[in-house]
């Protein structure tokens, strides 16, 4: 039995809502920034920030599925959440970055429009929300089961 099971599901809604914000936060900031009456539009980086928001949402949904395919038919539910943990961190970490890729370069472009991409991607991201009826219907556990990893 995993010692910190109880709180294991509730740590990957942690993580998703910390990632959340600080994208969010950060978007803000460069916002502020782009909008200042000096800020133009070099368009350096115009073809890079769409093609890095989309393979980071490519990415990201391909864990996913990936994680789909690979779902343990047998095993504990401590198993069965690290599992599911391993791929969430990944579609998760893997779209924060496309995401943040995107800030940087719309900020090295002086670019405000360019933030629509990033935008798009945290509509992404929303969509990788932490789900525990989904997680308990994709990995066939029980309300005693998913009791036992806190679900």
């Amino acid at each position: 039995m995993y010692a910190n099971a109880p709180n294991t599901f509730r740590q990957n809604e942690i993580i998703f809502y910390a990632l959340l914000a600080g994208q969010v936060f950060i978007g803000l900031v460069l916002r502020f920034a782009l909008m200042q009456p000096d800020s133009g539009t070099a368009g350096e980086y115009g073809t890079i920030i769409p093609i890095a928001v989309a393979a980071g949402i490519a990415l990201s949904f391909f864990f996913r599925k990936r994680a789909a395919d690979t779902i343990p038919e047998t095993g504990t539910p401590t198993e069965k959440i690290n599992h599911y943990r391993l791929y969430f961190i990944l579609q998760v970490a893997v779209l924060e970055g496309a995401n943040l890729i995107a800030l940087v370069l719309a900020f090295l472009d002086n670019n405000a429009r360019a933030l629509l991409w990033f935008a798009l991607g945290v509509v992404a991201f929303l969509a990788l929300r932490p789900n525990k009826a989904k997680f308990q219907a994709d990995y066939n556990l029980s309300m005693a089961e998913m009791d036992e990893i806190g679900g």
